[in-house]
């Protein structure tokens, strides 16, 4: 259909989903749909299923509803997940995918999610982030409510799955992966917008590391599972992973991998830092966000320590290397997002009165992960501000002309806590 590719402005959201002919078929479409990576005229698409063979109807959202938009026939399924890109997409605009049977006669729920905004285009972008959902808190009810907000993207921070959780000896991470997927949280909120990801040591084993017996093995075929479980778009370079995405003048997401590029005494390899730097020296976003699995915030005080070599602090010559040229450069913006450490927290990277102590992270999440009981005896001013020791997913509002990010954490109940972060144009604490 004859879908224009630059929009007159945003595209309107519908009040009510989509709802296509046909039956929707929980047991042929558990895990309902996932999309990611979204740019301003394409998208990822992922499905799991057993069904060998399936249709894709495409909808897009207009004032009062939805119209067709698409359809895909004679889709073939292989070893259960079929992974696609749509493309020439209106920029900026809302819409709505489903898989059918070729009948027609059953079919997943929609998914909807929105393409990113153009280039020189700006206005208040609207994100989720969370990270470490573990299987304690299931069904993790925060992102479920997140879900009902329509958000313009979601952020999975890392340890969306414990695959060290019951599922050892190797090779059964695909499991894990279908049975979170398939929980009501995660379902829900893929089922409302699309997602960024990235990876932490969950996803593999607990607080792995190149060196262990069978791990290379193992790693690959973990990561394998991630790519078929989550759609992610291949970065420049080393795993693959590390990546950039733009919303516009807006935002430019910076993913990292700060997990499976550990290797002779790097936290990440040189060639992704370099690339980070320079991504961020080019940057024209208003907000740079970077993702980051494990906190770079100065922790030393709160752990004395303890736990160093799985965090930036245990490898002070590259953290020392980016913040700095953060610094050096005059880079305004920069905004951390971090999971791992189990409690939620607006924080100084560096401790008040020390270096880089006008950078400023965000931590995300747990999901549905135990609570670290650092947490509860963490003060929180001036270093952190708040510290949520509840399960929590995060909600950030970038508004690029207020240079203002809002920044609350939902929990599964209702709002815990929330700070209004300002960024000066011309650089300076938040």
């Amino acid at each position: 259909s004859a879908v224009p590719t630059v929009p007159d402005g945003p595209g309107p959201e519908p009040a009510a989903a989509w709802d296509p002919p046909g039956t929707v078929d929980l047991a042929a479409f558990p895990c309902g749909v996932q999309t990611g990576d979204a740019l301003p005229t394409a998208v990822l698409v992922s499905v799991r299923t057993e069904e060998t063979a399936l249709v894709l109807l495409l909808a897009r959202g207009v004032e009062g509803g939805w119209v067709d938009a698409q359809r895909l026939d004679g889709l073939e399924v292989v070893d259960g997940v079929l992974q696609l890109e749509l493309v020439d997409l209106a920029p900026d605009t809302t819409w709505s995918v489903v898989f059918t049977t070729p009948d027609g006669v059953r079919r997943s729920a929609p998914s909807r999610f929105r393409t990113a905004i153009p280039e020189g285009w700006s206005r208040v972008v609207r994100f989720g982030a969370t990270s470490c959902l573990g299987s304690l808190g299931a069904p993790w009810r925060s992102l479920s409510r997140l879900a009902a907000e329509k958000l313009d993207l979601f952020v999975l921070l890392g340890d969306t799955i414990y695959a060290d959780e019951g599922l050892r000896p190797a090779g059964r991470w695909d499991e894990r992966w279908a049975d979170a997927l398939a929980t009501e949280g995660l379902r829900a909120i893929t089922a409302s917008t699309s997602v960024v990801a990235t990876w932490d040591d969950h996803e593999v084993d607990n607080d792995w590391s190149w060196e262990q017996p069978g791990m290379p093995g193992d790693a690959l075929d973990a990561l394998a599972a991630f790519r078929r479980s989550l759609p992610l778009r291949e970065g420049p370079g080393g795993s693959r992973l590390w990546r950039s995405l733009r919303w516009g003048d807006v935002l430019e997401l910076f993913v990292l991998d700060c997990r499976g590029e550990r290797i002779d005494g790097d936290y990440v390899s040189r060639e992704q830092l370099d690339w980070l730097k320079a991504g961020l020296s080019a940057s024209v976003a208003r907000f740079k966000l970077v993702l980051n699995s494990v906190p770079i915030t100065d922790m030393d005080a709160v752990y004395l320590g303890l736990g160093d070599e799985d965090r930036w602090d245990g490898y002070p010559a590259q953290r020392t290397e980016i913040l700095e040229h953060v610094a050096d450069e005059g880079l305004t913006g920069v905004l951390w997002l971090g999971g791992d450490f189990h409690w939620g927290a607006v924080a100084s990277i560096g401790r008040p009165g020390r270096d880089h102590d006008d950078q400023v992270e965000v931590f995300c999440g747990p999901a549905g992960s135990p609570i670290n009981p650092v947490a509860l005896v963490t003060p929180e001013a001036p270093q952190f501000d708040p510290v949520v020791t509840r399960w929590n997913s995060v909600v950030f509002e970038a508004d690029p002309v207020a240079g203002t990010v809002r920044v609350r954490f939902e929990g599964d109940t209702g709002l815990l806590a929330e700070r209004t972060l300002t960024f000066p144009t011309g650089g300076g604490a938040p």
